[in-house]
């Protein structure tokens, strides 16, 4: 580990070795970069190496911090949270759409859902196995019910969007280990009452469309 430099701008003690460990390991899961590009990333930074990166490591472990004191909050305001984005389960009311032979469109509530009012839905193949939104689908909102109108993205594409690497302000990333995720994964999760469009792409020359309530 390439611990070497000299801070140009921090006058904070060094981290020692098994903080940067610790550093980059966790930068490593939060943000899906090598070891190699974050010292880089120090290195030609503010503070010259990772290990006179103290403030910086201090600020991540302070966020960690306050993620766990919301997540104790939230269990103990609702212990028996709405789930929105899982999969459907056992005694949920499912209905399936054939949208072409080897795509469908699963509609689910479970229990939790109703008081809410809502739904989710995803997308699957022959087989019904779960399946990311394939890219000759876009969805969009006709203005009914309490959604405006316009684009509806799933809860994936939604978070993705509020990516840290495109928002400054955003710090969705930090309890997301990339190792783990299921590229298969997306679902969307939306108010009953709204009219969707669903535009399917079968053809370049010629597009389909297809309205699901």
């Amino acid at each position: 580990m390439e611990l070497e430099g000299t801070p140009t701008a921090n006058t904070a003690p060094s981290l020692s070795a098994s903080e940067c460990a610790d550093f980059i390991h966790k930068l490593k899961r939060y943000t899906g970069q090598s070891e190699s590009e974050i010292i880089k990333f120090f290195r030609e930074g503010p503070y010259g190496s990772l290990a006179a990166s103290r403030p910086e490591y201090q600020k991540l472990i302070e966020i960690e911090q306050q993620l766990d004191a919301v997540d104790k909050r939230a269990r103990e305001m609702c212990p028996n949270p709405t789930q929105l984005g899982r999969k459907p389960r056992p005694g949920d009311d499912v209905t399936i759409a054939i949208l072409s032979p080897n795509l469908k469109i699963r509609v689910y509530s479970g229990p939790e859902m109703v008081p809410l009012g809502m739904f989710s839905f995803d997308f699957v193949d022959e087989n019904d196995n779960y399946i990311a939104t394939p890219s000759d689908i876009k969805i969009f909102s006709t203005g009914s019910g309490s959604t405006p109108p316009g684009p509806v993205y799933s809860i994936e594409k939604y978070m993705a969007l509020q990516d840290p690497r495109n928002s400054s302000n955003s710090i969705r990333n930090f309890r997301v280990d990339k190792s783990k995720m299921d590229p298969n994964w997306e679902t969307y999760a939306v108010q009953e009452g709204v009219q969707l469009l669903i535009r399917i792409v079968l053809f370049k020359s010629q597009p389909t469309n297809a309205r699901i309530l």
